[in-house]
């Protein structure tokens, strides 16, 4: 009789153990590794079912596991991840999918060689960056623009399209927010991986005091009119850029910037009465301006 009972009870274990696997989760399929560096980027399809989360395996010969890590709960099909820095080595890579009953069987296994040589590309130029201004308050954001992953970021600002000479700060993430004085500011941000960095971000222009912020009301004509100077001058279409300029002083005659850079593109074009006559104006309109300074050193020098 005890052995009889003996063998129900390990039927019955091994029935209650067969239900959990069966209720588990399907394994994810078709997992993929793609080396950049010592950066591995790992993409695999999602099990059939519901699931909470994946659990990505590493090991150093097949079948192994060295290290884990558990990558969920998730609220949706998170199918890929990025593992950076990596040590030089051969890795053995499964992924395994789990839910509230277990973990599933995992998939098919994939085979990583980091070199370590870092990646061999400069990042893509950051995208989508955006400014938020509060007062004096300015809370800059922007996205990767993928490629190789970037390490750092450059955020340059400058009192003119194209330059930098009022702040160049290295940043470690997608944000910044800092006070800035009442001015206006044209900013860009380049994406950094080592030695290399990537082009310019497309540049925005920023106005701190003196005019209520974007966000606080509809752009009017003469913005429009003023970025899309702006974005012509950064292409090099001088006379084109000139003339948004010009419209714009024909409707607002006290848009101070856009006298600047009126004069600004007269220089580069050699009309030099025209480059005094518009930074004599800009003076009078902004004589604390943020440019007040360098226009008056230039107009000295064309005396």
């Amino acid at each position: 009789m005890r052995a009889a009972a003996v063998s129900v009870m390990a039927l019955e274990m091994f029935l209650w153990s067969a239900a959990r696997v069966d209720a588990s989760p399907a394994a994810p399929v078709n997992l993929t590794a793609t080396v950049s560096g010592d950066t591995i980027f790992l993409v695999w399809a999602a099990p059939p079912t519901p699931i909470l989360g994946y659990r990505l395996e590493a090991g150093l010969t097949p079948g192994s596991t060295i290290a884990f890590r558990n990558l969920g709960p998730t609220p949706g099909p998170v199918t890929g991840f990025t593992a950076t820095p990596i040590p030089p080595g051969t890795y053995y890579l499964r992924v395994s999918a789990f839910d509230a009953t277990g973990v599933s069987s995992p998939s098919n296994e994939v085979v990583a060689v980091v070199n370590g040589a870092g990646c061999a590309a400069a990042p893509a130029p950051p995208t989508n960056l955006t400014a938020n201004v509060v007062g004096t308050v300015v809370t800059l954001t922007w996205s990767p623009g993928g490629g190789c992953p970037a390490t750092s970021y450059l955020l340059q600002a400058g009192s003119a399209p194209g330059a930098s000479n009022l702040a160049v700060v290295m940043l470690p993430a997608t944000v910044l927010s800092s006070t800035a004085p009442t001015g206006v500011y044209y900013i860009r941000v380049l994406a950094q991986n080592g030695a290399l960095a990537s082009a310019p971000s497309t540049e925005i222009v920023v106005t701190v005091g003196g005019a209520v912020p974007r966000g606080g009301r509809p752009v009017s004509g003469t913005d429009l009119l003023f970025d899309e100077g702006v974005a012509l001058f950064n292409q090099g279409r001088l006379v084109e850029a000139r003339g948004r300029f010009v419209q714009l002083v024909a409707v607002d005659p006290q848009r101070a910037e856009a006298f600047y850079l009126i004069g600004l593109i007269d220089i580069n074009r050699g009309d030099l009465a025209g480059a005094r006559a518009s930074w004599t104006q800009y003076l009078v309109l902004a004589p604390s301006g943020p440019q007040a300074s360098e226009v008056r050193f230039a107009l000295a020098q064309l005396r």
